[in-house]
């Protein structure tokens, strides 16, 4: 099993987090979350320009989702520190799901992933992903099954994302 560290995953999801802040100011006035807002899931706040509604977003990457053809929702965040996952810890509005390999951008009302979760865990393999000194866990869900469930599907081009993907794959 291939160890990730911390770091490197935490620099690509905030790199993932700058790009899709920048295509949400299409729409929004965007502030990046507080230390506070941060800890209970929210990466970015943004308030429409039109309608005036705030929202609160969570932005996740996955790189993988692509080539596998599986979403990675995570049940337990660290599994030493017995944390559980952002799909039982989102407190978002709506969750951005980013999948760089096909340019997809999901947005998904939290509450719709966090109701399926149970049963999901009966259906399809529930695997750790390794950092250095705890594991990930999370359902590897078919995004024929995960896909339906967003409230919109947006294609998106991050700059230089795809290029890292296929760098970090191709080691």
């Amino acid at each position: 099993m291939k160890t990730y560290s911390f770091r490197q995953q935490l620099q690509l999801g905030q790199k993932a987090e700058r790009a899709i802040a920048n295509i949400l100011k299409q729409e929004f006035e965007v502030v990046e979350a507080n230390d506070d807002e941060q800890r209970q899931g929210i990466d970015i706040l943004g308030r429409h320009r039109i309608s005036g509604q705030y929202l609160r977003f969570e932005i996740k990457s996955d790189l993988l989702a692509h080539q596998y053809g599986n979403a990675f929702v995570e049940i337990i965040s660290n599994d030493t520190a017995r944390k559980p996952g952002w799909v039982f810890t989102c407190t978002a509005d709506l969750l951005l799901y980013f999948i760089p390999g096909c340019s997809k951008l999901l947005f998904f009302r939290p509450f719709r992933l966090r109701d399926r979760t149970w049963l999901w865990e009966q259906r399809f393999p529930v695997k750790p992903s390794q950092n250095f000194s705890y594991r990930t866990w999370g359902i590897c869900v078919p995004l024929a099954e995960f896909t339906p469930l967003a409230e919109a599907i947006a294609t998106v081009q991050v700059k230089g994302f795809h290029q890292l993907e296929i760098a970090r794959n191709g080691k």
